[in-house]
């Protein structure tokens, strides 16, 4: 029996050793599948602060990866991320003797068949929180160029295909972007709408036929233009993606979105005007 006994504890053993040893194989292919080299000089996405994609340069390999950040607001930074962190980017180094004439065969074909000047809702890397909407500046392989509403070219940023889809859209006829037609006088806070004199004081107006005029400045003329509509991004949870609204611009071109706020103090129609890719804000009051 003890015999016996030793002859089974040696099979088990043996089935232990070897299904160990299968599954170490296994790890090891699966990490070397996934590993990335790098070396100094090259050109690489890393996530940075967890607010997108951007284009960085290896300057160091020891410990891996020395970075310094070519784009975004955090341009010009220097960092390091190890394997695991530069996995949450696709990585797309440009291949040798690229044409740019004609197709990239040695990088992802893009996911969502974006191109050029389309506009688009960037999402944050789970997919389902809504980041910032903007433009396509360029097409990389798997990754999209991006200029986004209201910012500055500094702010461009490389993004990864997976978290880019067509730019949600909202009709002038819709009842939320409807609600915004007349005259909004803009006030601080205490300060009665009622004592605003319309064209002295700031206040915009928002015609139907899709022009605004905003008095901005008391004593200055007003500024005139055309409003568009924008929709909000869906699962959006900060700044101006959050509501649906329309887009007006200042006396220096800057983009300003307003849209509705709702009052804890009083059922009056009120609005809220924020700077673009800012969180300066404006309030204002509908003068009837």
């Amino acid at each position: 029996m003890k015999t016996g006994g030793v002859q089974v504890r040696s099979q088990i053993t043996k089935v232990l050793f070897a299904s160990s040893f299968l599954l170490f194989i296994n790890a090891a292919t699966c990490f070397a599948q996934d590993k990335t080299d790098f070396k100094v000089g090259d050109s690489i996405y890393v996530n940075i602060h967890s607010g997108g994609c951007v284009k960085a340069t290896v300057k160091g390999i020891d410990p891996k990866y020395y970075v310094h950040v070519e784009e975004g607001m955090y341009k010009g930074s220097d960092s390091f991320y190890n394997a695991s962190r530069l996995g949450e980017c696709k990585q797309t180094p440009p291949p040798e003797n690229q044409n740019n004439d004609k197709p990239n065969t040695g990088q992802t074909v893009n996911t969502g068949n974006l191109k050029l000047g389309d506009r688009v809702d960037v999402y944050l890397s789970d997919n389902k929180e809504g980041k910032n909407r903007g433009t396509i500046l360029e097409v990389n392989g798997s990754t999209y160029k991006v200029h986004y509403d209201g910012c500055s070219e500094k702010y461009d940023v490389s993004e990864n295909s997976m978290f880019v889809r067509p730019a949600a859209t909202i009709g002038t006829d819709n009842s939320e972007i409807k609600f915004f037609a007349g005259k909004w006088a803009m006030t601080t806070v205490g300060i009665s709408s009622a004592a605003i004199a319309w064209g002295k004081s700031p206040g915009v107006q928002i015609n139907g036929d899709g022009t605004f005029v905003w008095y901005q400045e008391t004593g200055k003329p007003p500024v005139k233009g055309k409003w568009l509509p924008h929709a909000k991004i869906e699962g959006a949870r900060f700044g101006t993606e959050t509501q649906n609204g329309i887009i007006i611009t200042d006396a220096k071109g800057a983009q300003w979105k307003m849209y509705r706020r709702k009052s804890t103090r009083d059922d009056d129609d009120h609005i809220t005007i924020q700077l673009m890719c800012s969180g300066e804000t404006q309030m204002g009051t509908r003068l009837r």
